[in-house]
Order: structure tokens, then sequence, then C-alpha cells
């Protein structure tokens, strides 16, 4: 998982209801984006005509714009202080549910077939960040869980193509991970229980032989002269 350092501004603020004397003070967190969401416009006044159950309901967004401007997202713990105690209007499922706050009724969308993509909900507190980075709203994307894109990006940045043609890399390693012990000893340890399997069959130890000899002939491997200066990595066959 890669990271990458960004400023986060945290303002409190006070919103008051334009109804009745209720305010809620909180702490924001500043999106640093021209839009924070686009939400399309779901029509108020159409939604009371078609659900009987919305009737008498009184929404004062009227907006006809096809898409509606997002400028402030609320998350759960701040829902759950602006609720009343007003029973909520509950149709059949599959229905929109209106519930009423301190700062009005609201529609919920309902239970049945819920379209995620719409309900970005934004924490409030530095506690919550790390949650309202994986909706990548401010930019940051959360990579997923078991992703190998850090180490192929690694791979591409230390590949490097030699004169002859061939191409040159380091061996993947574990990113933030302690040196390594030399494997020397546990690589000729596994090389000696190899060849003492291989000398009860002559026949397989020599095409075995004769695979390594190829190699060397042709440069795909060769011998260590020089001895291992820093770190050392032992292939056990």
């Amino acid at each position: 998982m890669q990271s990458s350092p960004k400023m986060i501004e945290i303002h409190k603020i006070k919103i008051n209801s334009v109804e009745e004397a209720f305010n809620l003070e909180n702490e924001v967190t500043k999106v640093d984006r021209d839009v924070l969401l686009y939400l399309n416009n779901p029509r108020y006044k159409d939604m009371m005509t078609k659900y009987p159950h919305l009737k008498g309901i009184n929404i004062q967004d009227g907006d006809s714009k096809p898409e509606l401007l997002v400028h402030l997202i609320l998350g759960t713990s701040e829902y759950a202080r602006i609720k009343t105690e007003t029973r909520p209007r509950i149709g059949k499922p599959g229905q929109p549910v209106a519930e009423l706050t301190r700062f009005g009724w609201t529609l919920i969308s309902p239970g049945k077939d819920v379209d995620l993509t719409n309900m970005f909900l934004t924490q409030t507190s530095s506690m919550d960040y790390e949650n309202l980075c994986k909706l990548d709203v401010l930019g940051l994307e959360d990579s997923p869980e078991g992703s190998q894109q850090s180490v192929y990006d690694e791979f591409k940045e230390q590949l490097v193509r030699r004169p002859d043609g061939s191409y040159q890399t380091g061996l993947p390693w574990k990113g933030c991970h302690p040196p390594l012990r030399s494997n020397e000893t546990g690589s000729l340890k596994r090389l000696n229980n190899l060849v003492t399997k291989l000398k009860k069959r002559p026949d397989m130890l020599k095409k075995y032989d004769d695979v390594i000899k190829d190699q060397l002939s042709q440069g795909i491997v060769e011998k260590a002269t020089e001895k291992a200066d820093g770190r050392e990595f032992y292939l056990p066959h």
C-alpha cells in the first residue's frame, strides 16, 4: 500500500436551521476540490405526487437543475444529533423514507436496491479522516487489499536495459522490512539434499549437469568469482 502526505484543514462551523432556533456546531474537513460532489436532482415535488405516504411533507429545495451541487456532507454521527422523535413516513418496500430532522424533512434512500454511488458520507473529525480517504473524495486512492501495484511500480523503476539488449533489475524485496540474514547455509543444505537424491538416479543427475554446463557455455549463468559485498542472496538450486 502506498502513502502520500497531504495537508488537511479542519475548521469549526455552526449550521443554523431556517425554521427553528437550532444550530449544530461541529468540525469539518476542507476538501481541496472545486466541486465536492454532484447528485442527480431527485425532484422532490414529483416525488410528493408519486408517493402517497409523502403527502403533506414540505421540502424547501425546489431547484430544477438536473444536477445538484453538494456543499457539505454530514456523517452518521451528526445525523443522529439532528433527528427528531417524529415518526418517519414509510411506504412500500423500495420507496423512499421521509424523516423529520431539526433542519426540516429529508428523504432517505429506500431499503431495496439502494444506489450506493450517491450515498457518500464525510466524517467531521480527524480520527475518521482515514475512512474519508477510502471514498477517494480527496483525490487519494486507497489500494485494495492484496494489490501488487506498488511492487510493479518499483520493478519498473529498477528495470535497466543493458547494451547487449538484456534487462537487469533488482530482486523484489518487501518494503519497510529489516535486512534479511544471509541464506547461504540453508541454500547449501537444500542443494546437498537434492544432490543426494539425484545420486540415486544417475541418469537424472547427468541431465541436471548437462543443463548447467549448457547454461554456462551460453553465458546464461556464470561462476561468482568475486566475494559478495553488501546484500547477497543464494538460489537453492
